[in-house]
């Protein structure tokens, strides 16, 4: 069994997933309009203690949008399976990620951790990498 089939079994949680959603959304919705300005139906569907994150973008932004992805998951454990790399027949590549939470499920905690990570992360970002130069200069900027 993989993340996305515990993802797909698992129950919601309203007002986790709520929550959990909101704060995803918030910082993938920035990050994403800097890496893959061609992104289009970016969605954050929250469960139990697993979110999806999903988007579509043209093939020149394909790795960009997985980038944004990658930043956005800074969860205890993260997955891509092969299905989160799909090429569709018009074009549009359909990206995704599972992200797997603590059990314990505390938003600060997860928020905390998320924001040090991230920020770790960032921090070895030279300005002119090649695909999260443009976060890193925006928070640079900030």
């Amino acid at each position: 069994m993989n993340v996305y089939d515990i993802f797909d079994r698992e129950p919601t949680d309203p007002e986790w997933s709520s929550q959990m959603q909101a704060r995803i959304e918030k910082q993938l919705g920035e990050d994403i309009k800097i890496l893959a300005p061609s992104a289009k139906n970016v969605a954050v569907v929250c469960h139990w203690a697993t979110c999806k994150i999903s988007a579509e973008v043209g093939q020149s932004d394909a790795s960009r949008a997985r980038a944004a992805l990658t930043v956005a998951q800074f969860g205890d454990r993260t997955s891509f399976s092969k299905k989160s790399h799909e090429l569709t027949r018009d074009g549009v590549v359909k990206e995704s990620a599972i992200v797997l939470f603590h059990a314990e499920r505390d938003l600060d905690v997860q928020a905390a951790s998320y924001q040090k990570k991230r920020d770790a992360f960032m921090l070895h970002m030279p300005p002119n990498d090649p695909l999260y130069g443009p976060v890193v200069r925006h928070n640079l900027s900030k």
